[in-house]
């Protein structure tokens, strides 16, 4: 299956300091990141890292992970997406971030089930399948 991955649960990954092998088998096949997550919000956790080893192991982490991920891009679709779902979201008065609506309207684009740390957020953006990585998530 198919599934569109969220930067939180890269960033629960290393964390925890996970082996790089079971990450490898869990993302293939069919895993995808969004562009934005690739070229901004992952690499902005490497930068936000306490002391230079950390950065350091973080960075290493990261690209290993990313290289196991296709990237899908944020294109003329996705916008389209982007600006119907923040219209509707914003008409019922609900405020999801602007990188969350992003990754959101990628998957909603690609008709892509979204694997995320951080169920709260996602589980109000409508017709977003959220898969949750946290105990009593959606």
């Amino acid at each position: 299956m198919a599934i569109l991955i969220d930067t939180s649960v890269i960033a629960d990954l290393e964390r925890a300091r996970q082996p790089l092998d079971p990450i490898r088998a869990a993302f293939a096949p069919g895993a995808a990141l969004c562009q934005q997550c690739r070229r901004s919000r992952t690499p902005a956790g490497v930068e936000l890292a306490d002391s230079a080893s950390q950065r350091t192991r973080r960075a290493t982490f990261v690209e290993a992970v990313l290289l196991q991920i296709a990237v899908l891009p944020f294109g003329v679709q996705e916008a389209r997406v982007h600006a119907r779902t923040a219209a509707d979201l914003r008409r019922v008065g609900i405020a999801v971030g602007a990188h969350d609506l992003q990754i959101a309207a990628t998957a909603l684009a690609h008709d892509l089930p979204m694997v995320t740390a951080n169920p709260t957020e996602f589980g109000q953006i409508p017709g977003l399948r959220v898969i949750s990585t946290r105990t009593g998530g959606s």
